[in-house]
């Protein structure tokens, strides 16, 4: 005998979150995950330094990084972002960012990341090969290069 249970819906909610009822309660949890690629597009003259900030994806190409035009983004006064250790970071730089909290001051989410983990995010250009061929009793190995 099959299981008559209905299948209850999951709501897709603004700012990624998403609701679902169970048949006795209501759900709540994140429909975004936890780390995303941010670049830094500014930062503020303050002690702190706030990061103005914008999502990021993969180029269609994957070869870099494009502006995310679903994305989050923030400035200095509104969704900020900090880097954990307040190190200076340069304009442009591609980071793993994550939401830290909610300020009751700015009525906004406050993000973070570390500037350390550019390193996981910077393109490597390798040489790989790309075919074997076999030519009476020659090998032929063509390489390329690509970015990783």
């Amino acid at each position: 005998m099959m299981n008559s249970q209905p299948d209850y819906p999951i709501f897709r909610g603004g700012d990624g979150v998403d609701m679902q009822f169970d048949g006795k309660s209501f759900s709540f949890q994140s429909n975004r995950p936890e780390l995303f690629r941010a670049k830094i597009t500014e930062s503020s003259e303050t002690d702190l330094i706030a990061y103005s900030w914008v999502e990021v994806r993969d180029t269609s190409d994957g070869t870099g990084w494009e502006d995310d035009p679903n994305g989050r983004a923030g400035t200095a006064d509104i969704c900020p972002a900090y880097e954990f250790n307040n190190a200076e970071v340069p304009e442009g730089s591609i980071v793993w960012m994550r939401e830290k909290c909610y300020s009751d001051d700015t009525q906004s989410i406050a993000y973070e990341f570390n500037y350390c983990a550019l390193v996981s995010l910077t393109k490597i250009k390798k040489t790989m090969v790309a075919s074997v061929q076999c030519s009476g009793n020659q090998l032929l190995v063509t390489y390329e290069e690509v970015e990783i």
